[in-house]
Parts: C-alpha cells; structure tokens; sequence
C-alpha cells in the first residue's frame, strides 16, 4: 500500500469536498418522482377536409349562415323561413350549408405555379393544374385552404354564385335573394355584403395577408387601407371572440386584429 504524503492528501481531499458540492447543487432525479412532460403542440388542420370537420365543433353552439343570417340544423339544412332568404334558383345548393373561404382559394392559389402550369400528373399519367394540383403539391396553399380563420357557414347557392370575387359595392343593390342582403354583379365580379360584417371580411382578409405574406396572399395598397377601414368602423363582436378562442385551441394562433 501506498501512503499519500500531507500535500497530496489535502489535494484529494479538496476534490472530493468540491465533487460533493457539485452532487449537492444538482441533484439526481428520483427514480421514483414523475418527471414534467413537455406540452403537446397544436397541429393545424392538414387539409380542406379535415377543416371542415373541425369546423362543425367550432360552430356547434352558434349554426348561422355568414352572409344571411339563416339558422342550420346539425345536419346543416338551412332554415330559411326566420332570416328571409329566397333562393335566386332553388336546388340542392339552397338548402344546405357549404363553408366558405372568405379570402377565395383563387386569390391565394391563381398566382402559383401549380394553378398555372400541369405539374401534377393522374394515375393515368394526363398532367393538370389548379386547385386540385395545389393540393397535391404545394404545402403552404394546403395550410391556407384548410386556415379555419378564413372559414364560415354559409348557404351553398351563395357560395357558388360568391365565386371568387372581390369584395365591393354593388351598383344598385339588386335583391335576388329575398331579404339577405347580399348582392352580385357578375360581369364586375364583385359582391357587396351587409355593412355588418366587413369588418368580419377586413379580419379575415387582413390576418391571411400578415400570416402567409404578400406573396402569398397579394394585396394591394388600396385594398389594404380600405380593409383596415372596414376593421375599425365594425368592431368585433362577442361570437368573433369565442369562435377565434376555439380556433385558437385548435391551431394554436389568435387572429391579432381581435387582440389589438
């Protein structure tokens, strides 16, 4: 056995005073505590689709059509006879309820190249473009169309006859839906809602432009400020609240116009 002289005794006996230090300034787990879990994070929607279920649960409490007001049942029939809406062509499409992109996938979606050029291909080999190859081939268009900040109830007729026009006045106001006070010039592709609501439309279409970007959603100047407008002048209501909470807790952002 080797005896250790005074010095390197006092030298070891720092190192194990210095080691015990450290043990006690960071202790071990116990095997036996619980350790903390991160928390889960949100996942968006992945596709128009899944949206569109999600959609249901958010307005399960609060079934109303976004531009007419009409009240829908949970197997989204419309009821038209308390909101005065008359189907401009009466079918299938005017007794049920679709969901609306409030911002058109046209107007996200027409500039990119998967609208434009045949980048996708069928299983029968026959390329095509479009929404439908966006879809398939484009992660960011697929996030955008399955947004539920851009999603709304509303009649099937005036969804399609919505199309993807632009928000605007409408010369005349001509009526062809009773009493919902919703109007469409074709040959101007433009629509003109009730005053109630553009600053629903502003929200919606000023929240997609500063989520995505001006590439994705291209908006001009103009459009810009008179969204901005439209915000201030028609303030959110208690429901936009609720319903950007429950999306919120879904895709795990707020619409900050709400929050301003």
């Amino acid at each position: 056995m080797t005896l250790l002289g005074g010095a390197s005794s006092r030298r070891v006996a720092c190192c194990i005073a210095l080691l015990m230090a450290c043990a006690r300034a960071h202790p071990e787990p116990s095997r036996s505590a619980p350790q903390a879990k991160p928390a889960a994070s949100l996942v968006p929607p992945s596709s128009f689709g899944q949206a569109k279920k999600l959609a249901l649960s958010i307005y399960a409490d609060h079934r109303s059509t976004f531009y007419c007001g009409c009240e829908y049942t949970a197997e989204k029939l419309v009821q038209s006879a308390g909101c005065g809406y008359s189907p401009r062509n009466p079918g299938s499409r005017s007794s049920r309820v679709e969901w609306e992109h409030i911002v058109p996938a046209f107007a996200f979606g027409a500039h990119r190249p998967c609208w434009t050029e045949k980048l996708c291909r069928d299983s029968k080999g026959k390329q095509f473009k479009g929404r439908s190859c966006c879809r398939r081939s484009d992660t960011e268009f697929r996030r955008m169309e399955a947004d539920l900040q851009n999603l709304a109830p509303e009649i099937g007729e005036l969804n399609a006859d919505r199309s993807h026009f632009v928000f605007g006045e409408v010369e005349g106001e001509p009526r062809a839906y009773g009493g919902c006070d919703f109007e469409v010039d074709r040959k101007a592709k433009t629509v003109e809602p009730t005053a109630a609501l553009r600053g629903d439309i502003a929200r919606a279409y000023l929240y997609m432009h500063r989520a995505y970007g001006q590439d994705a959603l291209p908006l001009s100047a103009p459009d810009v400020a008179r969204f901005e407008r439209w915000h201030r002048a028609d303030p959110a209501t208690p429901w936009e609240r609720i319903r950007d909470a429950r999306i919120a807790k879904i895709q795990g952002m707020h619409n900050p116009l709400l929050h301003e």
